[in-house]
């Protein structure tokens, strides 16, 4: 994971990611917390762009403190775990949303993906006289005419 915010483009992230068997059950548990820097402000000032840079530092090294136990302790609230992390930084908290794993992926979207590239090129992609293109995150499997 590291990795992979380091290669592309995103902003700059910290990322703590633990997990382990449940000693109740033996499921695997989870947890991770990310950590990202927003971009600066058009009008920052050098000084400002320094003290960013500070902080960045110093909230990377208290996500560092951060230990396995207190990530997968499921009593512990997320507002309790970065109070205890960042109660001497100013703490933000947003109204939390529910997770969801669905998948955006429709026929018409990746259609029009597929209708933006030059016909030369669509051709290329077929195979057979058809393109097939696999949803990565649903694994929906749709196929274009050509």
């Amino acid at each position: 994971m590291h990795h992979f915010f380091r290669q592309s483009d995103q902003i700059p992230t910290g990322l703590v990611l633990f997990s382990q068997p449940s000693a109740s059950s033996g499921q695997l548990m989870a947890g991770a917390l990310i950590l990202q820097r927003l971009p600066f402000n058009a009008g920052s000032t050098f000084e400002e762009k320094e003290q960013d840079e500070d902080d960045w530092i110093t909230n990377l090294s208290l996500l560092g403190t951060l230990t396995k136990r207190e990530l997968l302790d499921a009593t512990l609230s997320s507002e309790k775990l970065l109070h205890r992390l960042f109660h001497e930084r100013q703490l933000h908290l947003l109204e939390p949303k529910p997770l969801q794993a669905k998948c955006s992926c429709s026929r018409d979207r990746i259609e029009k993906v597929i209708n933006n590239f030059p016909l030369e090129d669509r051709l290329e992609m077929a195979v057979d006289g058809e393109i097939k293109v696999i949803c990565e995150f649903c694994n929906a499997d749709y196929r274009f005419v050509i």
